[in-house]
């Protein structure tokens, strides 16, 4: 398995936001395997999750922290904690800057299946980071 690369080495800039999650448990409809680095998922905004195919699925990619803040490398992610979120795509970044603010409510989600709910705790760099 090739080495972990942080999002700020691949990307070339800080994160965009910082949540505050936890995954659901599988009872709540959440994944039955944990979660680590680099994991791919959707996010949608609020608490309906769009139909799958929706425009409502965006590409918001974590990188989860440990109580310290430090990124985890080589464990999963905890229950809950703290993630730094990252808009891949420059291009897109301009469409979120008014979504995105202290309080505003979000699921990392596989399709349109919630897997992980989220509060927007810190804007960090998403209004100075690249617009495609």
């Amino acid at each position: 398995m090739p080495a972990f690369t942080p999002c700020e080495v691949r990307y070339g800039h800080p994160a965009d936001f910082l949540v505050e999650y936890r995954i659901l448990s599988v009872a709540e409809g959440g994944r039955k395997r944990p979660i680590g680095q680099e994991y791919r998922c959707n996010w949608f905004y609020g608490d309906t999750p769009p139909e799958s195919g929706s425009s409502g699925l965006y590409s918001i990619w974590p990188e989860f922290l440990n109580q310290a803040g430090e990124l985890l490398v080589d464990e999963f992610a905890p229950t809950t904690g703290r993630a730094t979120m990252w808009i891949p795509n420059p291009k897109l970044r301009s469409q979120h800057q008014d979504k995105l603010f202290v309080g505003a409510h979000g699921f990392m989600s596989e399709g349109p299946r919630p897997s992980v709910e989220c509060t927007v705790v810190e804007v960090l760099s998403l209004h100075e980071n690249p617009i495609g």
